[in-house]
């Protein structure tokens, strides 16, 4: 639940609030097509970030059972899906060997086309598929595993209103630079998503405000 706390809203912000990271960036030849392109890419990407991490803490499970072949027979599994699903969803971006029939092959941002995200996206998917095979695994050895479904709901639940939070600044703010108007959005996700939390009683935003309120009385040396 703790890493699922700062996870789950990180995903929400890439991607829902991706370009306005990437907008710090935009100068030069980074204009906005190129960020439009990279906040594509990474929001493909980050369908499977939580996933990600949640794997990671189990792989490390079946380390402590001193079991390393079960973790490395569904990593490369997950490696063929990713190639699989990859060249599927970029067949569908961009030309791919020869193959010129994707639905959105002539979509361009500028002058870019969007394959990268597909690889992104296959990578993301591979990502569910390796979590969900190392929790079924693991979960017939221990005769279970704990799953807080309701938890995971009112974090993504939080997520997406402070995100709505964070648009809305963005929506009413005047034109201006690229820092600034990251500083303001995201600060306004951030802190909408860390009040709300700690007001439904949620430990870890407690334990960060603890935290932060002991750092600014600590005395100053």
């Amino acid at each position: 639940d703790r890493v699922a706390y700062f996870i789950i809203p990180s995903t929400v912000a890439l991607v829902g609030l991706g370009d306005v990271v990437l907008g710090v960036l935009r100068r030069g030849a980074f204009d906005q097509s190129t960020v439009l392109v990279v906040w594509a890419t990474l929001a493909a990407y980050s369908v499977g970030l939580p996933a990600s991490t949640s794997s990671r803490i189990l792989a490390q499970a079946y380390y402590a059972l001193r079991d390393t072949a079960t973790p490395a027979r569904i990593a490369t599994t997950r490696l063929f899906v990713s190639a699989v699903v990859a060249v599927a969803a970029m067949s569908q971006l961009e030309p791919v060997f020869g193959y010129e029939g994707g639905l959105f092959a002539d979509v361009r941002v500028g002058p870019f086309a969007l394959g990268a995200a597909g690889i992104a996206f296959g990578t993301g998917v591979s990502a569910w598929i390796e979590w969900a095979l190392l929790r079924r695994e693991l979960s017939k050895r221990l005769g279970g595993l704990p799953w807080h479904a309701g938890a995971y709901v009112r974090l993504w639940g939080l997520a997406l209103a402070s995100a709505a939070v964070g648009l809305g600044v963005r929506w009413t703010l005047p034109p201006v630079n690229g820092i600034v108007e990251a500083a303001l959005v995201l600060g306004s996700f951030g802190l909408t998503y860390l009040g709300a939390s700690a007001a439904l009683g949620i430990g870890e935003a407690g334990a960060l405000l603890r935290r932060f309120t002991r750092r600014a009385a600590a005395p100053r040396t």
